[in-house]
């Protein structure tokens, strides 16, 4: 025997060496046996060893390896926080957050994920230390600009504050109202969180929405792990497709929102589907259920309850979601062979019913631009897309890295699928990533379609990315996929951040624009007009219902040019006292980094209106700070009467 093997016998305690390998006087193992028992007297050892974390060679330290993998997490968290002091938000510019986030911020998110894929090589991978990675990573990606920013970012999230607070003022809902409009017809997570915010003894819910971001991304882990443990064991493609789906969410509904809540919703309802509704042997085999303590017949029973329920919170709060359910469970039952018949007829039938009363007003007033983009499939799909051709460079680049992105994840996700696909019971997973795809056919949802489309068929295509480094339980192992798994996830990092932090320098909000803002809602009376170039500013969270709304960058190219060409005499025309008896005009960052760097106004046009209108005796400016202006329209001083 070598001496480097008997050294490492003769330092094996005492008690590894089990009493069958001992001689009968204690003299050691028998002629016959003695090299038997000593190489399995090594592989206890070794194995104790690898079980202690290498606590045993050491006398109870841990090793170098074991220190590192558990300090990888808290570095990162570290790192993360130090990052977020040496950034200012005001100093973005045409890449947004992009170029401000220091090298300590990217060396935080490499750790995680490095440190994520040594703990997913693990054997057994720990599924806590997975959820921590998951968590943190959550952190990193959404939590970052609601601790940077001083006010809540993005102008719809500002928007929906201020539904919400038409709800904690009004008992019902009121038709009448053309802006936002739709949400009176759709009010269920209005309603909930107007309920909650007076409970919890707020006032606004602006302060608890500045965490939805984080909070809903974190809420998805749940439904996503119960889809993907359906159709597998393995807990290093469960968790590397869950990682990877964040890395490729960048479409960011993930606000206060009633998509964000039906997005979460939408995956509860298919994931317990899947897995308790669908074929006997998939989810549900005829034993005591851990969730109701009975059979199959009184899981499915509950399960289909529990969905129904769900459905019935989907259906009153939001236009699209419950089209994209119909469409995911028709396709299950159709080519999936799910039983899944009751839900989807419940599910068919609420939706129906809410539209043909509750919100056919406000549907039949908008019919017309329904039927306009159906089938449009080409217009449709393009009008979500930024024109290249007008807008700056720095969104040009954003706009063709996010294409980037989501090409690639689609790649890797076809990938995935050849390497993966075996049996018919794992066809709802392509199913569903492309069952969305057919809503493009319906209708353009305002230009916002092939995002929500992607953002739908992604949490199934993401099972494919992950199943394209572990297409089995027996492979994964080698050295190519272990460097692999941490080279693409690291790959998806910028484009994740380009897509996601590129349009930063339009839903940031400085403090000086929500002063401005908070201005304009406290002097303006009832009835008045709010004009601005485009919405990129904290509007409508408060009385948002009682006052008009002009946004002259939105309109038509040619009403544009007309603004640029003749300020003076359009703005007079809009704010006259013939239309509205106060009229305010204001003018923010955002809103000059909004026009600029889409293209719909040329550089630097806010700023020559508003030199126009001061310049101009017919108007006057009423408030301004570093990063706004409010102005009005002069009004006559009446003649006084002999």
């Amino acid at each position: 025997m070598p001496d480097e093997t008997r050294a490492e016998v003769h330092d094996i305690p005492a008690g590894l060496v089990p009493d069958h390998m001992a001689g009968t006087d204690g003299a050691g193992p028998a002629p016959g046996t003695r090299r038997t028992a000593r190489a399995r007297a090594v592989s206890a050892y070794h194995a104790l060893y690898r079980t202690a974390g290498g606590a045993a060679r050491t006398g109870g330290w841990p090793t170098l390896a074991t220190l590192a993998r558990s300090l990888a997490l808290p570095s990162a968290v570290v790192l993360w926080l130090v990052s977020l002091l040496r950034i200012d938000p005001h100093g973005m510019g045409d890449l947004g957050l992009v170029p401000l986030l220091p090298d300590t911020f990217w060396l935080a998110l490499a750790l995680v994920l490095v440190s994520f894929c040594i703990q997913v090589y693990r054997r057994p991978p720990s599924v806590p230390m997975l959820v921590c990675h998951v968590v943190t990573l959550i952190a990193l990606l959404h939590a970052t600009p609601s601790l940077l920013y001083p006010t809540l970012r993005y102008s719809w999230a500002w928007k929906h504050v201020g539904v919400v607070d038409f709800f904690m003022r009004n008992a019902g809902v009121n038709r009448a109202l053309r802006e936002l409009g739709a949400y009176q017809s759709w009010p269920g997570f209005f309603s909930t969180n107007a309920m909650l915010t007076k409970a919890s003894g707020l006032t606004t819910s602006a302060g608890y929405a500045v965490w939805a971001p984080p909070f809903f991304n974190v809420l998805l882990i749940g439904p996503l792990f119960l889809i993907f443990r359906t159709f597998t064991t393995d807990q290093r493609l469960i968790w590397s497709a869950i990682a990877l789906f964040f890395l490729g969410s960048w479409v960011g509904q993930d606000y206060l929102s009633p998509q964000a809540c039906t997005f979460f919703l939408f995956l509860c309802v298919l994931a317990l589907c899947l897995r308790y509704l669908g074929p006997r042997s998939v989810g549900a085999p005829n034993v005591p259920s851990p969730l109701t303590g009975g059979g199959w017949r009184s899981t499915r029973l509950w399960i289909t309850v529990a969905t129904v329920v769900m459905m019935a919170a989907i259906v009153p709060t939001h236009q699209l979601t419950p089209l994209m359910l119909i469409g995911g469970l028709v396709t299950l039952v159709v080519f999936g062979r799910q039983r899944l018949v009751v839900p989807t007829l419940f599910m068919i039938g609420m939706t129906v019913a809410w539209d043909l009363s509750f919100a056919w007003p406000w549907l039949s007033q908008n019919l017309g631009g329904i039927e306009s983009t159906f089938g449009a499939f080409g217009a449709n799909a393009n009008s979500g897309f930024i024109n290249l051709a007008a807008a700056s460079q720095g969104q040009v680049l954003v706009a063709q890295v996010d294409r980037a992105h989501s090409a690639a994840v689609w790649v890797l996700a076809l990938l995935g699928f050849a390497r993966h696909f075996r049996s018919r019971r794992e066809l709802a997973l392509p199913l569903l990533a492309l069952t969305p795809i057919a809503m493009i056919f319906a209708n353009d949802y305002d230009g916002e379609m092939i995002f929500r489309i992607y953002m739908f068929g992604l949490p199934f295509a993401i099972f494919y990315v992950g199943a394209a480094f572990f297409p089995r339980q027996t492979a994964g192992r080698s050295w190519w996929t272990r460097l692999t798994l941490p080279a693409v996830a690291l790959l998806l990092v910028p484009g994740f951040a380009f897509s996601y932090y590129g349009k930063e320098e339009a839903n940031y909000f400085s403090d000086a624009e929500l002063q401005a803002a908070q201005f304009v809602y406290g002097v303006a009376p009832r009835g008045s007009l709010v004009a601005s170039a485009t919405s990129d500013f904290p509007w409508g969270f408060t009385n948002y219902e009682v006052y008009d709304y002009e946004r002259f960058a939105l309109e038509d190219r040619n009403y544009r040019q007309e603004v640029l060409t003749d300020p003076v005499g359009t703005f007079t025309d809009m704010m006259s006292l013939d239309k509205h008896h106060h009229s305010y005009l204001i003018l923010t960052r955002a809103q000059r980094f909004d026009v600029e760097m889409t293209g719909m106004m040329p550089q630097n046009s806010l700023s020559r209106i508003e030199q126009s209108l001061e310049r101009s005796p017919n108007f006057v400016v009423l408030y301004r700070n570093a990063d706004a202006v409010v102005l009005t329209l002069v009004r006559p001083i009446p003649e006084r009467t002999p």
